[in-house]
This record gives structure tokens, C-alpha cells and sequence, in this order.
């Protein structure tokens, strides 16, 4: 039976805007445009080390504390390593001459994230400082505890942030009840701090400019 040509017309306009069209087999819908294309999935799983960074050997040392969540990022030798949240796990340590600064934390949560170390020595090596910060400015990281430490020298000055200054940021010191300074040591205060850092700076003499 031969249909009326006004209905193979109308069958055909219907075929052509079905939803389900062919559009997207066709490259022209959201899941085309092959792996590079602006709707392809992202890869959400984390990816091993490289060991192409080297915290210990390299200053300023660029580390990655990312892939957080289940994993804590442990650099003492270039690997990752499943970690408990409540335990701090070394960050990080750079040592000038007779001065050395360590930095350990314990965080959840947040994004892959960089970070820098950096130590340095007066001319007269008559003192040390030494700074933790992340160069995008925030860090999402939820820290609940941080500590650090130098040795061969007495703190001078410290200070803790929970915003650095980065491109239109600016710093944003923790409040003086959110963490405690002694002549070597710099960490979160229990029950005090609030769970934000992003930068960590110290000012230190040579110890032995005290004897």
C-alpha cells in the first residue's frame, strides 16, 4: 500500500530531529569529538609518581602534595605511600651548611596541588630562613596539624598563613592563637587552629652566634 507522499515528508522531519539523532555518532553532539574533545571525560584517577621531582636534591624543591583524599604524599624516597590521616608525614627538608629546616603536616581533601620549600643563608651565615608555601596563593587542603622545624639555629621571627600572596591575592596571616613558636619549632596549636594553611615562613640566627 503506497502512503500519501505528505506522510513520508512528515516521518522524515521526525527522524530528523530525534533527540537521539545521529549527531553525536556523527562527531556534532556532546560525546563526540574523540578523546580530545570538549566534552570527553576526564581522567579522575591518580597517576603514579614520576620521580622526576626530587624535593630533597632540588631548591627552590617543588613537591606535590596531590592526590589527596585516601593518599598522603611521602618524598623521603620519591614515592607514594597510603598514610593514616591522624599521623604527620614528612613535607619536606632543606639544609644549608650547618642549618636545616623540616617540615611535616598531616591534611585531607583538596586538589593536586604544588608546592615550594625554600632555604637560604646569609652571606656571614649568620642566619637562616626558611618558607613552605604554595605558589598558586590557596591551598584547599584541609590541614589538621603542620610543624616546622630548624636546626642549627634559633627562631627569630615566624609567621603562618592561611592565604599567600599570588597574582591578585594577598597574605593573610593566621590569627596569633592558631599556632606557637618556640626557639626551634613552629606548629598548629590544638583546638586553636582552624584548619587553613597556605605558607609558612621563618627567620632564624646561627646558634652559634649565641655562645
Amino acid at each position: 500500500m503506497r502512503h500519501p507522499k505528505g506522510s513520508e515528508r512528515r516521518r522524515g522531519s521526525q527522524r530528523k530531529k530525534d533527540p537521539r539523532g545521529r549527531g553525536a555518532q556523527q562527531g556534532k553532539g556532546p560525546g563526540a569529538g574523540g578523546a580530545g574533545g570538549p566534552w570527553a571525560p576526564r581522567n579522575t584517577r591518580a597517576q603514579p609518581s614520576t620521580g622526576r621531582r626530587k624535593w630533597p636534591q632540588v631548591l627552590p624543591g617543588e613537591a606535590q602534595a596531590g592526590y589527596w583524599g585516601k593518599f598522603f604524599l611521602e618524598k623521603e624516597l620519591g614515592h607514594w605511600h597510603r598514610g593514616a590521616g591522624a599521623v604527620p608525614i614528612p613535607g619536606g627538608i632543606e639544609s644549608r651548611g650547618d642549618f636545616s629546616c623540616t617540615f611535616t603536616y598531616s591534611a585531607q581533601g583538596g586538589t593536586n596541588e604544588q608546592w615550594q620549600m625554600n632555604v637560604g643563608v646569609s652571606e656571614d651565615s649568620g642566619l637562616f630562613s626558611c618558607s613552605v608555601r604554595r605558589p598558586q596563593g590557596k591551598s584547599y587542603l584541609f590541614f589538621t596539624q603542620f610543624k616546622a622545624e630548624v636546626k642549627g639555629a634559633k627562631i627569630e621571627y615566624a609567621m603562618a598563613y592561611s592565604q599567600a600572596a599570588a597574582g591578585a591575592l594577598s597574605d593573610i596571616p593566621l590569627k596569633q592563637e592558631e599556632f606557637e613558636i618556640s626557639e626551634t619549632a613552629v606548629s598548629h596549636r590544638e583546638g586553636k587552629f582552624r584548619f587553613e594553611l597556605s605558607k609558612l615562613v621563618i627567620a632564624a640566627k646561627s646558634a652559634r652566634d649565641e655562645l
